[in-house]
């Protein structure tokens, strides 16, 4: 039961966090014209940021002080954002020929950190004993 509300709201989190990931690298490729993957690493962080404070106190529910856990999430973070990062410019090249790539390149790299930042926090980030 408990894993079901925490997934419902990881889900809201996390398309919050998306939207604030797309935004920030649509804005960087567009008005500061950097280059793709230096955009999409500040897109990521800016979603970061949002997502520790979010899953902390709406997800995980944990009220305590930060202790290790700010730690053991970017140690997650700095993982899956190599991650990322990786998989959106390799699906970037090998799919270049292919109409809307950076879309789903942005989908398929999305997805696959959501997936680890999920398991990574429930079962590394936010354990139980950090919420006494």
């Amino acid at each position: 039961m408990m894993l079901r509300k925490e997934i419902r709201i990881f889900l809201v989190v996390g398309i919050l966090t998306v939207a604030i990931d797309y935004a920030f690298y649509q804005l960087l490729l567009q008005v500061e014209s950097l280059p793709l993957t230096i955009a999409k690493a500040f897109g990521f962080l800016a979603g970061t940021i949002f997502s520790y404070c979010a899953n902390r106190y709406w997800t995980f529910s944990q009220r305590h002080p930060l202790r290790n856990s700010i730690i053991r999430f970017y140690i997650l973070y700095g993982l899956t954002l190599g991650l990322n990062v990786i998989s959106n410019s390799l699906i970037m090249d090998l799919f270049s020929y292919v109409n809307y790539v950076m879309q789903f390149a942005f989908i398929v790299a999305t997805g696959l950190s959501a997936t680890i930042n999920f398991i990574g926090m429930r079962f590394f980030v936010f354990t139980p004993d950090e919420n006494k």
